[in-house]
């Protein structure tokens, strides 16, 4: 933080995994016969205002039964049942590439744990695999195999959409946690957000939001009518941190922000101030050591669970002309705040930002 004077910490956006309620969700889909005069390919399906747009066409020779998240950014690893094809692909560039032949019939669903090596697979028969080998039988569970962020493996009743948590171990067990709430035809397919969330799709095109408790909300149709297959979700989400959903005055008592672990009870907290703003009119005014009530200095954290995916970090600062002393921008690994990822200096002296060593 400043030696001395003051900063002021205007918008931080996160492009993280996690906070996709106030963005709304955005899922992957294939769509095998298209519907309303529009070409079968991959879509996405924004769940906030439930509209679909094509992302690319898909060749006559390949269908997309179920998908799972692969690899940072856009890709994932799909399965093409009739063929036992294993796919590779590229959402954002509309790529797909032939990875291997599977030799296992029915295949319904394919999940794989955040960028691990190796994916499950499960039959519409319900017997469930790693890779190539079979595992056993975990029947009624027959669709919509997905992991969720912290590792559970879901899955759903093909027939009745009941949801199970799935035990894929060498002797693989299943538990019913329910199937209640709006009607679901034929369950396709299955996926989890990055902040946990289950979404569930037929084959008339409806998607259904799952509660943990099996209880299904259907938040919208492709419009596509029926042949809706493969669903994944969206890789990454933002999270918008302007400081104008808080009242001037201290950060810390009315947020998730905190005083950072060494400083916790001096007054080391920012505040939210109306002096300067990159956006709006609100900012986090963060004062120099010596600085605040006792003079320790503003050093203010924020944590979030994370589970993966690439981030985009900005930072919009502004520095008062007659600002002496460095400040930092730091980003952390873990939540006890030893592990940093990126320290930014900004040095007022020299008129610099310096990417530090350690970051």
């Amino acid at each position: 933080m400043w030696r001395t004077r003051q900063a002021i910490a205007a918008a931080v956006l996160l492009a993280a995994a996690g906070m996709t309620h106030a963005w709304g969700q955005r899922l992957f889909f294939f769509d095998e016969d298209g519907g309303g005069g529009r070409p079968r390919g991959c879509y996405v399906f924004d769940v906030a205002i439930g509209t679909s747009t094509l992302l690319f066409e898909v060749p006559l020779n390949v269908v997309i039964d179920s998908m799972t998240l692969s690899r940072p950014g856009l890709i994932v690893l799909a399965v093409d049942s009739a063929a036992e094809t294993l796919y590779q692909v590229d959402l954002g560039r509309g790529r797909i590439e032939f990875i291997r032949t599977l030799g296992v019939d029915g295949i319904t669903g394919i999940a794989q744990r955040r960028y691990r090596w190796g994916a499950y697979t499960i039959t519409n028969r319900g017997d469930l695999y790693w890779g190539s080998r079979f595992l056993g039988s975990i029947a009624p569970v027959t669709a919509g195999l997905t992991f969720s962020p912290d590792g559970t493996l879901y899955g759903f009743d093909g027939a009745n959409g009941d949801l199970y948590s799935v035990e894929p171990s060498r002797s693989p067990s299943r538990t019913r946690l329910g199937g209640s709430g709006d009607p679901i035809g034929p369950v396709t397919d299955a996926t989890a957000t990055w902040d946990g969330e289950l979404f569930v799709a037929d084959h008339s095109g409806a998607l259904f939001r799952v509660s943990l408790d099996g209880r299904r909300t259907r938040v919208g149709t492709t419009g596509l009518g029926d042949g809706l297959l493969g669903l994944a979700p969206q890789p990454t989400a933002p999270l918008l941190e302007d400081f104008e959903s808080y009242v001037p005055g201290d950060l810390c008592e009315q947020s998730l922000w905190e005083e950072f672990p060494d400083r916790q009870g001096m007054d080391a907290c920012g505040t939210v101030a109306r002096e300067y703003a990159h956006s709006g009119v609100q900012s986090l005014r963060i004062v120099g050591d010596p600085g605040g009530k006792f003079g320790f200095g503003d050093h203010v954290a924020r944590r979030k669970e994370i589970f993966g995916g690439l981030w985009n970090y900005t930072v919009s600062t502004f520095v008062p002309e007659s600002a002496t002393g460095d400040a930092y921008v730091m980003v952390w690994s873990d939540r006890d705040l030893t592990h940093t990822s990126l320290r930014l200096r900004l040095d007022a002296d020299n008129d610099l930002i310096v990417s530090e060593p350690g970051g």
